[in-house]
C-alpha cells in the first residue's frame, strides 16, 4: 500500500529487521482496533423454490455499506484538499493511487503475505477451507508443478553430456541426443544431427545478395574481436576491419531486436559513419553498450554483438556471431 500511495519506491523494499515486519507491531495495532457492530438479518424460506432470501430488519446492508463508502471517500477527498490548501510543500500527487507490479518471488514486498491474508480472511468468513502461503503462491503466480521424475531424467541426461564436454579427447560420436518417454518407458539415444550451415543467398531485408565468409560456417563458429575494456568504438571498427577484411555497417546488441515502448530499437552505430555522433565514436564501446542496453548484458569477459558487414564495394557478407572479448 505504501507503494500504491507513492510513499515508498518498489525498488526500495522494507528491510527484514524493520519494526513493521515484527509480529508485536501488528498485534499492537490490531489491539487498538474496534470492529463495527454486527447487523442482524433474518432468513425467510421460499416455499415455491425451496430456497431462501435475506432481508434486513431495518435498512439494506448493501445500501448502508455503499453510503458508508461514499461518506469515507468524501472525507478522504476533503482531508486531502485541506492538506493541499494549507501546506504548499505537499505534493498533490501523493494522493493518487498507483498500481504496483505483482512479484510473487520477492518476499520483501509483502505481496504474497497480503494476498494470503486477504484470501484466508474471506475463506474464514464463508467457512471455506483456508490455504497455506505456498498454495496461495502457486495459485496467484499460476505455477504449474513439474513432474519430478521427468525433470530428474532430463537434468541427469544433460549432466552426462556436460561431463563429456569437459573431458579431453571426446570425439563427436561420444555425444548423444536423447528422446525419452516415461509414459511408455521408451528411451532412445542417437548421434546429434549436424548443425545447419550458412548458405549464400538473397537477403529480403537488405534486398541484395549475401555471401558467407567463411563458406558454410555454423552457429558454433565465432568472429572474435579482442580488445581492452576501454576500447573505443572507432578502435573496435578498425579491429573488425583488420580481422574480417570487411566494413561494419551497423552494430547493436541482440537485445535491440526487442523494440521499446515507442516502437523503436537502439543501435550502437549505423552507416554512414557520419550519422554516428563523434562523441560516440570516441567513447568506450562498453560504456555505450551499458548506456543503451544496461550493464546486465555484459559478461565477465565478453559480449555478443549483432552487425551488418560489407566490402568496400558495398557487397553484403554474412559472418559468424561477433564476440567482443576483452580483458579485465
Amino acid at each position: 500500500l505504501a507503494v500504491n500511495y507513492g510513499l515508498r519506491e518498489s525498488s526500495n523494499p522494507i528491510p527484514p529487521e524493520h519494526k513493521w515486519r515484527q509480529k508485536k507491531t501488528v498485534l499492537d495495532i490490531v489491539a487498538k482496533l474496534k470492529p463495527p457492530p454486527l447487523t442482524k438479518v433474518e432468513v425467510k424460506d421460499d416455499d415455491e423454490t425451496g430456497g431462501g432470501e435475506i432481508e434486513t430488519q431495518k435498512k439494506s446492508v448493501n445500501s448502508l455499506s455503499q453510503q458508508d463508502f461514499e461518506r469515507m471517500l468524501q472525507e478522504f477527498e476533503d482531508l486531502a484538499g485541506r492538506i493541499i490548501r494549507e501546506d504548499k510543500d505537499v505534493d498533490p500527487n501523493i494522493f493518487k493511487i498507483e498500481a504496483a507490479e505483482f512479484e510473487k518471488d520477492d518476499d520483501t514486498n509483502f505481496h504474497m503475505d497480503f494476498i494470503t491474508a486477504a484470501s484466508n480472511l474471506r475463506s474464514w468468513n464463508y467457512h471455506l477451507e483456508e490455504a497455506s502461503r505456498l498454495k496461495v503462491k502457486g495459485i496467484a503466480g499460476r505455477i504449474i508443478p513439474a513432474i519430478a521424475s521427468t525433470t530428474a531424467a532430463v537434468t541427469g541426461l544433460v549432466s552426462i553430456e556436460l561431463l563429456k564436454v569437459i573431458q579431453p579427447g571426446k570425439k563427436l560420436e561420444a555425444f548423444k541426443d536423447s528422446s525419452s518417454s516415461l509414459a511408455v518407458n521408451l528411451y532412445l539415444f542417437m548421434q546429434p544431427a549436424e548443425p545447419i550451415k550458412a548458405q549464400d543467398g538473397f537477403d529480403y531485408i537488405s534486398l541484395q545478395d549475401i555471401t558467407c565468409r567463411p563458406p558454410g560456417f555454423t552457429k558454433w563458429d565465432k568472429t572474435i574481436i579482442k580488445g581492452s575494456r576501454g576500447m573505443l568504438l572507432s578502435e573496435f571498427l578498425e579491429a573488425f576491419k583488420a580481422e574480417t577484411g570487411l566494413n561494419c555497417k551497423a552494430l547493436n546488441h541482440p537485445s535491440s531486436n526487442v523494440k521499446d515502448s515507442k516502437g523503436s530499437s537502439k543501435a550502437i552505430q549505423q552507416e554512414p559513419f557520419g550519422t554516428t555522433p563523434q562523441q560516440v565514436m570516441q567513447a568506450p564501446l562498453l560504456d555505450t553498450i551499458k548506456e543503451l542496453y544496461g550493464e546486465e548484458v555484459l559478461g565477465e569477459t565478453c559480449v555478443s554483438l549483432d552487425f551488418d558487414a560489407a566490402d568496400d564495394d558495398g557487397n553484403g557478407f554474412r559472418l559468424p556471431q561477433v564476440v567482443f572479448k576483452y580483458v579485465k
